[in-house]
């Protein structure tokens, strides 16, 4: 229920079975560029900066310079990798990139003094808003102000094989299992579980690698979401069962193999088991305001492991709220 932009409150039980693998991915389409310039080359010349004319949505690890008069042969290629990091043909390190602007810093100067000396290419994509949500809500969805908001519980379960959310390329191509999404405004409640029980089975949430808001998160809320998740009456701490509405509000992940939260290398491509998200904020200030909650259960028979990202708010977290929430 629900979608982008769609308004109102939303209720209803979704449950997901599956035989086999469970894959959900965020989207963005790849586009080679080929690119010179003046300042390009003054940058190469000079171990100075330069702003790539694409400067959003960037893909990591696809960066190769061609120099075509290199102060020593190791600087004839240089190519990131896909960390930030520019690398000659010998891996030493010659410069940086932010994938989140597109400036190139060439810590050295590593190309004679030419016309069109240095050349790029690289992927970017297009498309933002690319995402792939499980539950109700959606990106900038917003409930109508009442106490209803996004409601239900969700089951998704695999009995052979992993469950996968991996965010996508470009920008807030986000991947959830909850209600709200990015930017989402209204409460959000319900149960969530989720198990691939089978032999080799896996729970992964992966954010994305290049765009910002690539989240991947598995609770309610969402990238600046405003409300409460897992709401109940404003005055009652034990929230986990909602004696108005009967609704349990616990997350419960299980897994015979490994569960995975791996932060991305976009801005605020962070990964999450938990309600909330970068910047989700209940709708009031008051002191006893419900807020985020509910129980957090996650048993494997591998390793759990969560692991940030290398930009900035990329966290990889186990628990509610997160950062700036």
């Amino acid at each position: 229920h629900g979608g982008r932009q769609a308004r109102g409150d939303e209720t209803g039980e979704i449950v997901v079975d599956a035989r086999d693998d469970i894959a959900f991915s965020g989207g963005g389409l790849a586009t080679v560029t080929a690119e010179t310039g003046a300042t390009l080359d003054t940058a190469a010349q000079t171990g100075g900066s330069a702003t790539l004319a694409n400067a959003a949505n960037l893909t990591p690890g696809t960066f190769v310079f061609t120099n075509a008069n290199p102060i020593a042969p190791e600087y004839a290629t240089i190519v990131d990798d896909g960390n930030g990091v520019l690398l000659d043909q010998n891996n030493n390190p010659v410069g940086t990139i932010v994938y989140t602007t597109g400036v190139v810093t060439f810590s050295v100067a590593v190309s004679n003094v030419q016309a069109n000396v240095i050349s790029v290419a690289y992927n970017h994509t297009n498309y933002s808003r690319a995402y792939a949500q499980l539950g109700l809500g959606g990106h900038d969805a917003d409930a109508t102000g009442t106490a209803v908001g996004n409601l239900g519980n969700i089951t998704v379960t695999s009995g052979l094989g992993s469950i996968a959310f991996t965010g996508g390329l470009a920008n807030e191509s986000y991947v959830q299992i909850g209600h709200g999404g990015a930017f989402n405004s209204g409460d959000n409640s319900g149960s969530i579980t989720v198990e691939a029980l089978g032999a080799g089975g896996e729970v992964i949430f992966a954010a994305g690698q290049g765009g910002n808001d690539t989240y991947a998160q598995l609770g309610h809320g969402g990238r600046q979401a405003r409300g409460d998740n897992g709401f109940a009456d404003v005055d009652n701490l034990d929230a986990d069962n909602d004696p108005t509405t009967g609704v349990d509000n616990a997350i419960a992940v299980r897994t015979s193999g490994d569960i995975q939260f791996l932060g991305g290398n976009g801005n605020r491509a962070y990964a999450q088991l938990g309600h909330g998200g970068s910047d989700a904020d209940g709708p009031d200030g008051r002191m006893l305001t419900p807020g985020n909650r509910g129980d957090i259960t996650a048993e494997a028979g591998g390793l759990i492991r969560f692991q940030a990202g290398s930009q900035a708010d990329t966290s990889a977290q186990l628990g509610h709220g997160g950062n700036s929430a």
